[in-house]
């Protein structure tokens, strides 16, 4: 008994500082483009709607999308015309953060 509580109490110290991907991705509501990127780092895809909004999205598991049959993880951001991110949303993905570091998965 005294082992399986040892266990609960190291998964819920290593776990000090996580959070899900979308938890992470909702943390860049209202941040300007540098700071996503920053965080992110470079999107892989970029289109500018016409009006002055942008939306950028990155593939976490590649850039080709015959790489996964089965569907491709896609985190889309989108941007005011001040370069502010309005929403966030991951597609076909879930994920788990600590830090900076993010392991996600196919939903």
């Amino acid at each position: 008994m005294k082992g399986l509580v040892l266990v609960w109490i190291l998964l819920i110290v290593s776990c000090v500082g996580c959070r899900t991907l979308d938890g992470k991705m909702q943390h860049q509501v209202g941040q300007p483009r540098d700071k996503l990127i920053e965080e992110f780092g470079p999107p892989d895809r970029e289109i500018n709607i016409g009006d002055g909004r942008t939306v950028v999205w990155y593939q976490p598991w590649g850039r080709n999308p015959a790489d996964y049959p089965f569907g491709t993880c896609l985190e889309i951001f989108h941007f005011n015309k001040k370069g502010i991110v309005t929403s966030a949303s991951a597609h076909n993905c879930v994920g788990v953060c600590l830090g900076p570091y993010c392991w996600t998965s196919l939903k």
